[in-house]
């Protein structure tokens, strides 16, 4: 990667687990092929409409999926011990 970190040479790659939620017509959008060869994707997700703005446009699916893709990896990535976090999601 060089010092821009926008350019990939061949065997580099990010390790931190990857989401990826593609939006119909959010473009332009790279192959998934390309993508698993940088990145650690461990969830990609096809949706049928939405664009560029798909928090604000499709904002269920949006937040659904996020909450998918994070919750099998919160035991991976505990709070440190001084925080707790209510029922509420609130920290204390």
């Amino acid at each position: 990667m060089d010092e821009n970190g926008l350019v990939f040479e061949r065997g580099d790659r990010i390790a931190v687990p990857c989401g990826v939620l593609h939006f119909a017509k959010e473009e332009p959008m790279p192959p998934r092929a390309w993508v698993e060869r940088a990145y650690n994707v461990v969830r990609w997700t096809e949706k049928a409409k939405g664009g560029h703005f798909a928090a604000w446009e499709e904002p269920e699916v949006f937040a659904a999926d996020v909450r998918e893709f994070v919750a099998p990896l919160r035991d991976g990535f505990p709070a440190k011990a001084s925080t707790r976090i209510t029922s509420a999601g609130l920290r204390d």
